[in-house]
């Protein structure tokens, strides 16, 4: 029993450190600005709504679907609901930095140093 619930956990561990990496990043948002603080609860239940969302939902469904794909399917739920509900609490002039910051976090390679 505990070896199935290991290989259960062991499934969701890359989604769990993509949720932790995420949460480091808006973490640190209140260095643009004093306001934007957001707690560790609050991030939890983005990051329950984001395994309880309607399109998560559909994939688990689908039996021809394998862990692989529902996981890189959560990551990108993941992404959009922190994303909008984040930026939605941001002032305008911050929302697009916010954008590149949280591409460049979760997703270094995509934005060039140059």
């Amino acid at each position: 029993m505990n070896i199935k619930l290991d290989r259960e956990r062991d499934t969701f561990r890359p989604l769990a450190q993509k949720g932790a990496q995420i949460y480091l990043l808006i973490s640190e948002l209140y260095r643009i600005n004093n306001m934007y603080r957001f707690s560790l609860a609050y991030f939890s239940r983005l990051f329950l709504s984001c395994l309880d969302s309607k399109d998560q939902m559909k994939l688990n469904i689908q039996e021809k679907t394998n862990s692989h794909e529902k996981l890189k399917n959560a990551e990108e739920i993941l992404n959009k609901i922190i994303f909008n509900n984040v930026a939605s609490s941001l002032f305008k002039v911050d929302r697009l930095s916010f954008g590149l910051y949280l591409l460049k976090g979760v997703n270094p390679q995509a934005i060039s140093e140059r």
